[in-house]
């Protein structure tokens, strides 16, 4: 059986991984945002 402390530490990591995870979505839809934008102008 997992020990407590290695319960958590996986649970923080993978918090972490989520994080990360949503920041690169974040990231990508914001750079989507303005090649859309970019685009319109052009067009």
């Amino acid at each position: 059986m997992a020990s407590a402390a290695a319960v958590k530490s996986g649970f923080f990591a993978g918090t972490l991984m989520e994080a990360e995870r949503l920041n690169a979505i974040a990231n990508r839809l914001q750079d989507l945002r303005e090649r859309t934008g970019a685009l319109r102008r052009y067009l």
